[in-house]
């Protein structure tokens, strides 16, 4: 790798290091925002799978892909249940 790819590498490092830093926060802290704030932090990896997943094809990557397809759907419905609150049951 030339230094410049390191470099960008690296800066790119640092932004997602602090994306998570602050995801951390607002969750240990309940807030709304960081749990839509996971739900598209995760969902970030999606299309850098898939074009992995073209160059060259294989069954660990796609199950890698749909893994993370089932974890980003899985976060959404726990999000958006959150937000509706769910019917009294009879006693």
């Amino acid at each position: 790798m030339s230094k410049h790819e390191v470099t960008l590498f690296g800066i790119g490092a640092l932004l997602y290091g602090l994306l998570e830093l602050v995801e951390g926060v607002g969750l240990f802290m309940r807030k709304r925002w960081a749990e839509w704030l996971t739900v598209i932090a995760t969902s970030l990896l999606i299309p850098v799978e898939i074009y992995e997943l073209a160059n060259p094809p294989s069954w660990l990557k796609a199950a890698g892909l749909a893994v993370n397809v089932l974890i980003v759907l899985y976060l959404l419905k726990v999000v958006r249940e959150k937000r509706e609150p769910r019917a009294a049951t009879p006693a």
